[in-house]
């Protein structure tokens, strides 16, 4: 429980970093793979930090979160 409530903020601020460089860059979307629903980053942009996190509070716990 305490894992995917840390999860679900980290995805949130993975995805609004994501979106602040883009708009400092001035693009919409990353690439073209998806068509109109933009690159892989654009789909990654929240699951990623996600995972880095996840990861590391498993083993400091010893998978135990």
């Amino acid at each position: 429980l305490l894992l995917s409530g840390v999860l679900a903020v980290v995805g949130t601020f993975g995805d609004l970093l994501v979106s602040w460089a883009k708009r400092l860059a001035g693009v919409k979307d990353t690439g073209g793979f998806f068509g109109a629903h933009g690159g892989v980053f654009d789909r990654l942009d929240g699951a990623a930090p996600c995972i880095v996190v996840g990861i590391v509070l498993w083993n400091a716990t010893g998978g135990s979160v």
